[in-house]
């Protein structure tokens, strides 16, 4: 059946405990399960233009998101740049393999040609610094572009990604992840 949830309290005299059990979807061998995270500038620590370090951004199934971004002055969105080499968002635990990004723009203050690039590997991230110099983690698989592009699809199968600007700010609405389990 579906996933569950209860909460059961044991009293022993004066003293009770509360636990919460969970239950999976059930699934046959060999099915799978694909669920979406999609990121906005309200999940990360920033409140300005100021690029600001963030960590353990739990999504809905496992990934937990690292970084350094900022909120744009127009809209609130998440602002990336390139210029520092330690801007972006990556997944320090995973939630399955990785299967597409899927970028909303925010077309009004963002340059078309803008590039977002993404990286993949099977090697937890750690920061945002890891998709920068000549110790890059994983490999660049692709990139979504302003103005032409608004999605990536991944093939094969890997754990973790990262997420970047390969040059300049941009500025974007969300970012939705797509995994499979």
């Amino acid at each position: 059946g579906d996933a569950r949830e209860a909460t059961l309290t044991i009293t022993y005299g004066d003293d009770s405990r509360t636990i919460a059990i969970s239950q999976a979807k059930f699934q046959e061998a060999g099915e799978v399960t694909t669920y979406t995270d999609t990121l906005v500038s309200s999940m990360f620590k920033a409140t300005s233009t100021t690029y600001t370090e963030f960590s353990g951004v739990a999504g809905t199934n496992g990934a937990v998101y690292a970084g350094k971004s900022a909120k744009s002055s127009n809209g609130g969105y998440i602002q990336l740049r390139s210029s520092k080499s330690e801007d972006g968002i990556v997944t320090t635990a995973s939630g399955g393999k990785v299967k597409k990004i899927v970028v909303e723009w925010d077309e009004a203050n963002t340059t078309v040609g803008r590039t977002l690039d993404v990286y993949v590997s099977n090697t937890a991230y750690t920061s945002a610094t890891e998709l920068y110099g000549t110790s890059v983690v994983g490999e660049k698989i692709g990139n979504i572009v302003m103005g032409t592009s608004t999605e990536l699809v991944i093939e094969g199968d890997y754990d973790y990604v990262g997420l970047r600007s390969n040059s300049g700010a941009m500025y974007i609405k969300s970012i939705t992840i797509t995994y499979e389990k």
